[in-house]
């Protein structure tokens, strides 16, 4: 009778978090930041390797205290963390000219005794666009007449950038319809933020600041209008 061997388990005697931005644009610079903690009872030494994806780069990073970095190999060697202790780590990578797709940025912490622990952090890829384009405007109720009315406007505002730069969007009624109130104003798909509405006789203006890898929202006013030749009568 064959006796069957355990296999043997690795004490994980280390931990490490990653944190970056969620989204990224082509030739943009991101930081990506590390927390390497000690979870043993004794000091002890770890290596952390990085890896980027093709075409991407590290053009700077940090070095405390105990810690060394190795350009050739893309890790940090922190050489001496006490139990309890943690230490933290930067890079900053350049994301290249050509980048589409979502970029991964792993990384492998290791001990004498081996690989104690992986990350990944996930950036979405966002082209920054020259227009933000306006779909789907529809008023509701969608007739206008002499009398004042209070109508919903409503619309979809696609190819945000969502590269922390504030996106612009404006809305043009027809010349004989005069806004002359703006009173409630409803954006989902967040996290998205109205910085700034502008009002004028036949347009809104809204300044939108994105927060989030979002590329589309939708805004609904609720807003008085006026057909232009009764108003001027008045």
């Amino acid at each position: 009778m064959l006796a069957t061997v355990p296999t043997p388990v690795l004490a994980t005697t280390g931990a490490v978090t990653s944190d970056s931005p969620e989204v990224g644009t082509p030739e943009s610079e991101i930081t990506v930041s590390f927390q390497v903690s000690n979870t043993d009872v004794e000091t002890a030494a770890y290596f952390l390797d990085l890896s980027l994806p093709e075409g991407w780069s590290i053009v700077d990073h940090n070095e405390p205290e105990d810690v060394t970095w190795s350009a050739s190999k893309s890790e940090w060697f922190f050489e001496e963390v006490s139990p309890d202790q943690s230490l933290s780590s930067n890079v900053t990578v350049a994301i290249p000219a050509d980048a589409t797709q979502t970029g991964r940025i792993e990384s492998v912490l290791r001990s004498r005794t081996g690989v104690q622990q992986r990350t990944t952090d996930t950036i979405e890829i966002y082209q920054e666009q020259d227009q933000v384009r306006v779909a789907n405007a529809r008023l509701s109720p969608a007739t206008i007449t002499d009398e004042s009315k209070n109508h919903t406007l409503t619309f979809d505002a696609f190819s945000m950038s969502a590269d922390g730069d504030s996106d612009t969007v404006a809305i043009t009624l027809p010349n004989d319809v005069r806004i002359e109130k703006i009173y409630g104003v409803n954006i989902t798909n967040q996290p998205y933020e109205a910085t700034s509405i502008e009002q004028e006789d036949h347009s809104i203006t809204v300044e939108v600041d994105p927060d989030g890898s979002k590329t589309s929202i939708d805004m609904s006013f609720n807003i008085k209008t006026r057909l232009s030749s009764t108003s001027e009568n008045n």
